[in-house]
């Protein structure tokens, strides 16, 4: 059995699940906290994020921007990024891709403006320093961002073993302009990695991966009963 109970003294959902096993009644009470939309947010992850700020559209740091160790990413349509990639002869199977300057077409938009540029990446990705890139960026592997690299755009981490690695470079800058969005840790190395909060990049991620904006939950506690 489920029950719920909305606490609007600190604005949280209380679960109650109960159920029979062999005649025994046994339960659980966990309470959630709306974490906001995600288009919202620049770093959404299940895990925790180490060495890596969140920032407003502004480039101000925003802890408030960042939500970590959410009960659950929002139900994705992984396959309707997948087909745009394929179609768009984005996918990319190599062990390692490094994308050119300016990739894609140095725009986040194919040329209709509506349509981002998405790409698959099957295993690992890396940036190298000087480099910018545009698009949404599905990564089956890990994330290197080198120094200076730029990301303007989204990535997606499906996987809960995937990483953000940076080498450094100007801790004044984003190393991405646009927003994370992870099944697992994000973890910075070296100087620095910020994530700038892109409102309308993420909103075209959402819109393109999960239709309606939804709002995520975080799992604040739980117990027995």
């Amino acid at each position: 059995m489920l029950d719920s109970t909305f606490l609007s003294s600190s604005n949280e959902i209380e679960l109650t699940v109960t159920a029979n096993a062999g005649g025994t009644e046994r339960g659980i009470i966990i309470r959630l906290q709306p974490s906001g939309k995600l288009s919202d947010m620049a770093i959404y992850t299940t895990g925790d994020v180490f060495n890596v700020a969140a920032r407003d559209s502004a480039g101000n740091l925003d802890p408030d921007r960042c939500v970590t160790n959410a009960d659950s990413v929002p139900e994705m349509n992984q396959d309707a990024l997948d087909s745009l990639s394929t179609d768009q002869g984005h996918d990319q199977a190599a062990p390692l891709f490094t994308p050119d300057d300016m990739y894609a077409d140095s725009s986040f938009y194919r040329p209709d403006g509506i349509t981002p540029n998405v790409t698959h990446v099957l295993n690992d990705f890396e940036v190298l320093g000087g480099r910018t890139i545009f698009g949404i960026f599905v990564v089956e592997g890990n994330v290197i961002l080198h120094g200076s690299a730029r990301v303007e755009g989204v990535i997606y981490l499906p996987n809960p073993t995937s990483t953000i690695i940076t080498g450094g470079g100007n801790p004044s800058e984003s190393s991405i302009t646009g927003g994370i969005v992870s099944h697992g840790d994000i973890s910075g190395t070296g100087n620095h990695i910020s994530v700038k909060h892109g409102p309308g990049f993420m909103r075209t991620f959402c819109e393109f991966q999960i239709g309606p904006d939804p709002i995520g939950f975080k799992r604040i506690n739980w117990q027995y009963i």
